[in-house]
C-alpha cells in the first residue's frame, strides 16, 4: 500500500511537534521508506507504530531505529 502525501505531511507536522524529530520520507519504484537523522525515543517510536496500525499497516524498523517502513 502506498502511503499518500496527506497521511505522511500529517505524520511528519506530529512528530516534529510532539518529539522534535524531522521525518524525511522516500519514496521509489521499489516501495516508500521513512528515516530520521537521529533515533527516535521509545514514545516516538510506539507513536509511529500507533498510527500506522490505526491505519492497518505493520512498521518494521531497522536494527538502528533510524529508518522504518510501513506496509
Amino acid at each position: 500500500m502506498t502511503i499518500d502525501i496527506n497521511t505522511m505531511a500529517e505524520l511528519k507536522n506530529c512528530l516534529k511537534e510532539s518529539f522534535g524529530l524531522y521525518l524525511h520520507c522516500h519514496d521509489c519504484c521499489g516501495g516508500q521508506s521513512f528515516s530520521f537523522d537521529t533515533e527516535p525515543s521509545a514514545e516516538a517510536m510506539e507513536y509511529i507504530v500507533k498510527f500506522f496500525t490505526d491505519k492497518n499497516l505493520t512498521v518494521t524498523f531497522t536494527p538502528d531505529k533510524c529508518s522504518f517502513v510501513a506496509r
